[in-house]
Parts: structure tokens; sequence; C-alpha cells
């Protein structure tokens, strides 16, 4: 259940990247104000402890981004699954046990 809660949370972290470059897209620059509209992207890696990393990419693509929030919604349900399938077999067998 611990890793369909990571995955949870790692496709919410990507939606929310990717919602926010959607945004910040649009945003007028300020050369001024030194405030450039720089893209993040989300690295998740398969160690433990560094499940997630930012990394600034030059330019956003709505597209992509939009495809980005798409993959991440399909992971998050994928994850919810898993974790509701894991709860029910936990209670099978807890059922069992008793």
């Amino acid at each position: 259940m611990a890793i369909s809660a990571s995955g949870m949370m790692a496709a919410t972290v990507q939606f929310n990247v990717a919602a926010a470059n959607t945004v910040n897209a649009l945003t007028p620059v300020s050369p001024a104000a030194g405030n450039g509209n720089q893209a993040a992207t989300v690295q998740q890696s398969g160690m433990p402890g560094t499940a997630l990393s930012m990394a600034p990419i030059d330019a956003s693509d709505p597209a992509g981004q939009i495809v980005s929030m798409i993959e991440a919604r399909a992971s998050f349900m994928a994850n919810l699954a898993a974790f509701k399938q894991a709860d029910r077999m936990t209670k099978t067998l807890l059922d069992a046990i008793a």
C-alpha cells in the first residue's frame, strides 16, 4: 500500500507541475524584474527516499503539458486501484485469521 500511496503522491506532483507550467506559459515576462518564465519538469526515480526531483527546462509546450496532466491522472487512478485492492486483500486476510 505504501508503494501505491507514493505513486499517487508522485502523480499529484506531476499534475501540479504541468498545471503550473501551463498557467505560467501565459504569464508576461518582465525582464526588468528578472522573472523569466522557466518551466519545470518532474523526474521520478526508483531509489527509496529520492522519488521526486524537479529540474528546470527551457520552454513550456502547452500540448506536452496537457499530455503530462493526462498521464498523471492515469497514473493516479492506477495507483488508487492498486491501493484499494491491497486494502481489500488485507481485510480478507485479517478476516480469515480472526
